[in-house]
């Protein structure tokens, strides 16, 4: 499970050999696009 300050949501990610399921990425990127996040260097 990951948490972000600024995310009220909780993104569970569940590994299967070890990659993340398909709609778990997407469902990422729709957090990234709805909170405006950006990745830091």
């Amino acid at each position: 499970m990951y948490k972000h300050k600024a995310v009220a949501e909780i993104l569970n990610l569940q590994s299967r050999n070890g990659e993340a399921k398909p709609y778990q990425i997407e469902y990422f990127f729709g957090l990234v696009e709805k909170y405006n996040l950006e990745m830091e260097d």
